[in-house]
C-alpha cells in the first residue's frame, strides 16, 4: 500500500499534508505507528487510518476554502463564538 511502511520493524502509516493545509492542521505529516506488527492485520487496520487521514485533509481544505471567500465572516463568528463561550463560564 502506498501510504504504509514498514520501518525497523514497525508498521506505520504516513502521508504528507499538502504544503497550503500545514497551517491549518499544524503539521507537515500525519503519522499513525501504532500498528499491528503482522502485515495482514496491519493492512485492515491501514484502510481505516487513511481514510481518517485523507477526512482530515479535506476538511482543512475546506476550511481554507472558506476562508478564501468569507474571511472577515469566519474571524466574527470565532470572536461572537468566544465571547459567547467566556460569558456562558462567567455565570
Amino acid at each position: 500500500m502506498k501510504y504504509v511502511q514498514h520501518d525497523r520493524g514497525k508498521w506505520k502509516v504516513r502521508i504528507t499534508v499538502p504544503e497550503e493545509l500545514r497551517a491549518i492542521l499544524g503539521k507537515r505529516e500525519l503519522v499513525e505507528s501504532d500498528l499491528p506488527s503482522d502485515a495482514k492485520s496491519c493492512e485492515k487496520l491501514a484502510h481505516g487510518i487513511i481514510n481518517r487521514f485523507f477526512a482530515q485533509i479535506d476538511e482543512a481544505r475546506d476550511a481554507l476554502e472558506a476562508r478564501q471567500k468569507f474571511p472577515s465572516v469566519l474571524l466574527s463568528a470565532a470572536a461572537k463564538s468566544h465571547y459567547a463561550a467566556r460569558w456562558h463560564r462567567m455565570l
